[in-house]
């Protein structure tokens, strides 16, 4: 098969395979996992993510407020649970909230208590689809 398609007669195309590399040729497995926010062994199912970053509304010393809209997203599944998780810019780990339930509301504001002054956070909201 030429790259990117698989299966009897070649007929059916990969998945969004990791680092841009073609699956199995006859499987259409992706033996080096897949490209972000992509699932399966296939690699043919997205998760499901927000269209638009959280929009922050205000920021005080210790505490800021964020604003999500649930209910704006793509991808596969119908989110069940969101999370908020917020890093301080450059760290590796991420902190993260309590799963929430996403309820019938479009728009959530969240507030993020006890930061440390006078530094920059990032802050993404992670939607699930299952527990």
């Amino acid at each position: 098969c030429i790259s990117k398609k698989y299966g009897q007669g070649c007929a059916s195309d990969c998945g969004s395979c990791s680092g841009l590399k073609s699956c199995h040729y006859i499987t259409g497995f992706c033996s080096d996992g897949c490209q972000p926010g992509y699932a399966t062994v296939y690699c043919n199912t997205t998760f499901p993510i927000l269209n638009a970053a959280p929009e922050i509304l205000s920021v005080f010393s210790k505490n800021m407020t964020v604003k999500v809209r649930l209910h704006n997203f793509r991808g596969q599944g119908e989110p069940k649970y969101y999370q908020l998780q917020y890093k301080v810019e450059f760290a590796r780990m991420w902190m993260k909230s309590t799963k929430m339930l996403v309820t019938i509301e479009d728009i959530t504001v969240v507030h993020l208590l006890n930061l440390e002054p006078l530094t920059n956070y990032r802050v993404r909201v992670v939607l699930f689809d299952m527990e």
